[in-house]
Formats: C-alpha cells, structure tokens, sequence
C-alpha cells in the first residue's frame, strides 16, 4: 500500500513539474517556413518569435522588439531585410546576417539580436501574433502571417532583449 501510494505520488510530481523551478516558465513554439514559398527551399526558417517586454508583458508605442529564428541555406544567401506592418522600420545586423550553404544561423550576435523591429505603431502584447516578412538576398521574400510575441521572462529570459 505505502509503495502503490509513493508511485502515485511520484507520477503526480513528474505530471505536474512540482518540485521544479521551471513550472513557471512556457514554451511557445514558432513559426516555420521556407523561401522561396513553392519550388525546391533555398532558406529554411525555424522556430521565428518576436520577443516581446519584460513587465509589463507589452511593447509599447514607439518600442522595439527582437526577432529570433534558426535559419538553414542550400546555397550561400543573406537576410537582407525585415519588415513588419506593426513597426515602422528594422535593423538587420550590419549588411544583413550571412547564411552559410549548410550551416546553422542563429538570429542571434553575441550578446544582443542579428534583428530588431523597430519603433511599434501601436501596443504589441506578449501571447499575441504579428506578420512579419523576411527578405533574402537570393532566396527572395516570405511573409508570415502569425509569428508569436513572447514575453521577456521564464524560458525566454535569456534571451537579449532589443534595447
């Protein structure tokens, strides 16, 4: 009986993360897809977010946000630009972020984002989704049409935030 009643016990643990200092923090998943849109893909883009504010969870008027994705090339290629109709404008890296023929590229440079939307036209909140289009110097453009807008905190804390 006792050890039928620490096996539920341990089940109902694992299940609910008790114990755990990560049962706070929440995963989202990103958007996917690849450029060009129909033919054989140049660039595949995996896992793309926008992250958002710390506290409050929302990008305020006139605010930038990062964006962060993994980017695969079949060929030499470049993220030339991004554009977002919810920001006025970006920066990407200087000269744009190079993708290596079979390499990984990170969204990321050291210790701040390759890619910063900048300056929102209207409150952006964390746990909503944005457009967002993606220009390569080979591979051409792709818009997608819901990326997710994290918070800055739990398992994206560690992230660089845009300022």
């Amino acid at each position: 009986m006792i050890k039928a009643t620490a096996a539920a016990v341990a089940v109902a643990c694992l299940a609910t993360a008790c114990g755990s200092s990560d049962n706070n923090k929440q995963f989202v998943r990103g958007v996917s897809a690849q450029a060009p849109v129909s033919g054989t893909p140049a660039v595949k883009i995996r896992n793309l977010f926008v992250l958002g504010a710390t506290h409050p969870d929302t990008v305020e008027v006139g605010g930038d946000a990062a964006v962060y994705a993994y980017l695969t090339a079949t060929k030499t290629d470049k993220l030339v630009s991004v554009a977002s109709p919810e920001f006025t404008g970006a920066r990407v890296g200087s000269g744009g972020v190079a993708l290596p023929a079979g390499s990984l590229a990170n969204l990321r440079s050291g210790d701040k984002p390759a890619v910063v939307l900048t300056g929102a036209v209207r409150q952006i909140r964390g746990g909503t989704h944005i457009a967002i289009t993606l220009s390569f110097e080979h591979a051409g453009r792709v818009t997608l049409n819901s990326v997710p807008v994290v918070a800055h905190r739990g398992y994206y804390a560690t992230y660089p935030p845009a300022g």
